[in-house]
């Protein structure tokens, strides 16, 4: 009986031992297998909506944005510079003396644009209006010369024109070619300097909107211009 009990015994361990070591994963050896490492899972990096846009201008000039056309304009980058654009909203170039231009979208279609300012000098401009303006009081005034030097005496008894009127003819037929080369020059100067342009793939949205005021002053005759 004793025998018996000493065999199921010895029988009941080795069971027990055997299903302790097929569940250590632990070799005999001591040293312990390493775990297989998880597969790693990549994350898509999302797309941009946005626009790549570079910009750049002879002079230094600001790139401004606004969401909607009633908002303030806020400063994106200064020239040269690469910046992201939003499709749909308005953007304008300006600076100290840099003229704003009318204000734009961005054509996204290609997800680039490269963005080239023709800039217009709001000095440059405010002097061509003050000569524009000049040219026109001058014609004004040489009109009156002509008028005046025709109220003289046409020609005295001797069949000479008399000196005053002379005078007068002469003197108001310069101050008509005076302003028209003044005018001319004035006028293109500022016109073409009155705002700037941007070349690229935009859509103009409106027009160009008043100059600011510079910081230095000069008054010009009759008109009170700014300089």
């Amino acid at each position: 009986m004793r025998q018996h009990l000493l065999v199921s015994t010895v029988a009941l361990s080795a069971c027990l031992f055997a299903s302790v070591a097929a569940a250590d994963p632990t070799p005999a050896d001591g040293t312990a297998t390493p775990a297989p490492a998880p597969a790693s899972v990549e994350t898509p990096t999302p797309k941009s909506d946005g626009i790549e846009v570079h910009i750049e201008s002879p002079v230094p000039a600001n790139l401004e944005h606004r969401a909607t056309p009633t908002s303030a304009w806020e400063s994106v980058c200064s020239t040269p510079c690469d910046t992201q654009a939003r499709p749909g909203d308005q953007y304008r170039v300006s600076g100290s003396d840099v003229a704003p231009s009318a204000p734009f979208v961005i054509d996204g279609a290609t997800g680039k644009a490269a963005l080239r300012v023709d800039p217009g000098s709001i000095r440059k401009s405010q002097i061509g209006l003050g000569f524009l303006i000049g040219a026109g009081v001058l014609g004004v005034a040489g009109i009156i010369t002509l008028i005046v030097g025709g109220t003289f005496d046409g020609f005295g008894t001797d069949g000479v024109a008399s000196q005053g009127r002379t005078n007068a003819l002469f003197a108001g037929s310069f101050m008509l070619i005076g302003a028209l080369g003044v005018g001319t020059w004035g006028g293109a100067t500022w016109y073409n300097n009155k705002t700037s342009r941007v070349d690229g793939p935009l859509v103009t949205t409106g027009k160009s909107e008043p100059m600011p005021v510079p910081k230095t002053g000069f008054t010009f005759p009759v008109l009170r211009l700014q300089f």
